[in-house]
């Protein structure tokens, strides 16, 4: 039953994500055609970075027990927060990781491609689809802030990250 509990709480979770990943690309105006790329290194980011984040946590609480107390503390604090937020909308373009995107790095407006950076007169700028990814991963990053999903590697995820297409509605 444990597993049975597990496995719904990560197929709602992952259908989250798909209504995060279209909200993201229709704010974007990611062409169809450029989907596939960013969902496939967004999918991959956010495995490596789960994969850090629980090896890094388990070293973490090993090494220190107590910080189990602020962990909790955080969660706590974060569930107030947000149950006292009345902003409901959502605004990738003020996402701090876009900011400091924007802040080390010329972003162009329009895409070039599938790619992530092109080169203009010698300058190294970005594209849409980078400022995607990072939008993407921070998304991701902040969903892992939840101490403990159990099937981190859930067949879904995994075959959204083999073929995102077969997600679709």
């Amino acid at each position: 039953m444990e597993f049975f509990a597990g496995y719904l709480i990560e197929y709602s979770l992952s259908i989250d994500h798909l209504f995060v990943f279209m909200l993201i690309f229709r704010f974007f105006k990611v062409p169809h055609e450029y989907e596939h790329k960013a969902l496939f290194w967004g999918i991959l980011m956010a495995l490596v970075t789960r994969a850090v984040f629980i090896f890094a946590g388990v070293a973490l609480i090993n090494t220190f027990s107590w910080v189990m107390y602020v962990f909790g503390a955080f969660l706590v604090f974060t569930g107030i927060k947000m149950a006292l937020n009345k902003q409901t909308e959502v605004h990738p373009d003020r996402n701090i990781a876009i900011k400091l995107l924007r802040f080390f790095v010329p972003v162009t407006k329009q895409f070039s491609g599938a790619k992530f950076f092109i080169v203009k007169r010698g300058v190294r700028f970005a594209t849409p689809m980078l400022a995607i990814l990072v939008v993407l991963e921070t998304r991701t990053f902040c969903s892992q802030l939840i101490p403990f999903q159990p099937c981190w590697l859930s067949p879904k995820t995994l075959l959204s990250f083999i073929h995102p297409t077969s997600l679709r509605f």
